[in-house]
C-alpha cells in the first residue's frame, strides 16, 4: 500500500484588501482592476478544470466571482456555494502573500487533530489550535456570513437578506 503525503501551504491576506473587492463594481483601482483580470482569468481556468471533472454546480465559477464583485450571492442553484467558494479564494489568494509551505504530511488532519487535543489538554484555547484555521476554508465575514462548499440554497437561512462587506447574503451563503 502507497502512502500518499499532502503538503500544506498557506497565504496570509489583509482583510481589507479581500473585502474591497466585495461589493465594488466600479470603484475598483487601476491595480485592484488589473488584479480582478488576473482572477478572472484563474476563475476561467478553475472553471475548465471543474468542467473537466463533470461537475455541474449550477454557477460557473466567473459567474459566482462576478457575483461577489456585484455586491451579492444570489444564486438558487443547489451548488452554488461551491462556486462563491472557489471565487471568494480566488480573491484572497490574489490578495494575499506568496504561498509558503507548513509541512508535508501523511494524514494532515489526524496529526492537526491530535495537535489539538494535546494542546487542549494543556490548557490552549480552542481559537489558537490550528485545525480549523488549516482544514476550515475561507474565514467568515465580520457579521458571521461565510461562504461554504455545498450548502444549498435551503440554508441561507437567517442570514438571508442581510448586507455584510458589500455582499447581500441569499442562496448560497450561510
Amino acid at each position: 500500500m502507497a502512502i500518499t503525503s499532502r503538503i500544506i501551504s498557506f497565504n496570509t491576506a489583509d482583510k481589507a484588501d479581500v473585502v474591497a473587492f466585495l461589493g465594488a463594481t466600479g470603484n475598483l483601482t487601476s491595480d485592484q482592476q488589473r488584479n480582478l483580470g488576473v482572477m478572472r482569468e484563474l476563475a476561467q481556468a478553475r472553471q475548465r478544470d471543474v468542467d473537466h471533472e463533470g461537475l455541474d454546480w449550477g454557477l460557473s465559477i466567473p459567474d459566482a466571482l462576478d457575483h461577489l464583485i456585484a455586491g451579492h450571492a444570489s444564486s438558487v442553484a443547489e451548488y452554488a456555494a461551491a462556486a462563491y467558494y472557489s471565487a471568494l479564494q480566488l480573491i484572497i489568494d490574489r490578495n494575499g502573500s506568496d504561498p509558503s509551505d507548513l509541512g508535508v504530511y501523511s494524514k494532515p488532519s489526524t496529526f492537526f487533530s491530535l495537535l489539538d487535543d494535546e494542546l487542549r489538554r494543556l490548557g490552549v484555547s480552542t481559537d489558537l489550535l490550528p485545525h480549523a484555521y488549516l482544514f476550515a476554508g475561507p474565514p467568515a465575514l465580520s457579521c458571521g456570513l461565510r461562504v461554504t462548499a455545498g450548502s444549498g440554497s435551503r440554508r441561507a437561512g437567517r442570514f438571508a437578506g442581510r448586507r455584510c462587506c458589500g455582499v447581500t447574503a441569499t442562496s448560497a451563503v450561510q
